[in-house]
């Protein structure tokens, strides 16, 4: 009896140390740019296999993009086209490789989220999946860096309301709410009366992640991230 129920002990912690032999930095990887530049925005990730032999590593792309975008992804053998939805290539022991998209506006603005799930034909118990978020807005030449603690939200997580509360300083006009789909679900106007703070009821939304995008006089435009449980 000892000796089955040491057995059992052991099984899960296998399973756990293959489980994390292959990791990304992140979970989800951000990044924004202007959609008026002729510019692409990229979105970096990395990709590391902490374990003692090397993987036969294949990625399978999804993309939640507005209308008109492309998204190319960067693995270590290539940057591949965007009509390149799956390749797959070797992570030696102890290597780290890039995982970065591409995002291509095509002068379009918007949010758009790219899904990249990672299997091993090695290994059964790696499957991951991580999530690139890429917003576009205006270039208005003024030149200034954001700075996100000017926008507060809270609670994080959120279940029934959230507030939003933005710095007077960056004279905020309106808030818009997106799914990771891109899609603006809600828009709230700013009021000096108000003390610059929208409290938002969220109930009808279904659970998962969002983005709530702030803009200013300035065409500026700050964006944060918030769940719902």
């Amino acid at each position: 009896m000892k000796k089955f129920f040491l057995l059992i002990l052991f099984v899960p912690a296998v399973f756990c140390t293959y489980a994390q032999s292959v990791v990304f930095d992140v979970d989800t990887a951000y990044a924004s740019g202007y959609y008026n530049d002729g510019a692409d925005i990229p979105c970096t990730n990395h990709i590391s296999n902490n374990g003692t032999m090397a993987y036969t590593i294949k990625w399978s792309k999804t993309e939640f993009l507005p209308t008109g975008w492309e998204a190319s992804f960067c693995d270590k053998v290539n940057c591949w086209i965007p009509s390149v939805t799956t390749k797959t290539f070797s992570l030696n022991a102890n290597e780290e490789s890039i995982m970065k998209v591409l995002a291509r506006t095509n002068n379009n603005p918007g949010i758009g989220t790219v899904r990249i799930n990672v299997t091993s034909t090695d290994d059964e118990n790696i499957n991951l999946n991580v999530y690139y978020v890429v917003t576009a807005q205006e270039a208005t030449g003024i030149g200034k860096v954001q700075n996100l603690k000017d926008i507060s939200i809270y609670p994080i997580p959120a279940r029934e309301f959230i507030t939003v509360i933005a710095n007077p300083s960056i004279k905020a006009t309106r808030m818009e709410i997106y799914n990771v789909l891109g899609q603006r679900l809600k828009t709230e106007l700013f009021s000096s009366d108000k003390n610059n703070r929208i409290d938002l009821n969220i109930q009808e939304l279904d659970k998962g992640m969002y983005f709530a995008r702030v803009y200013t006089q300035n065409g500026e435009v700050y964006t944060k991230q918030f769940t719902k449980e």
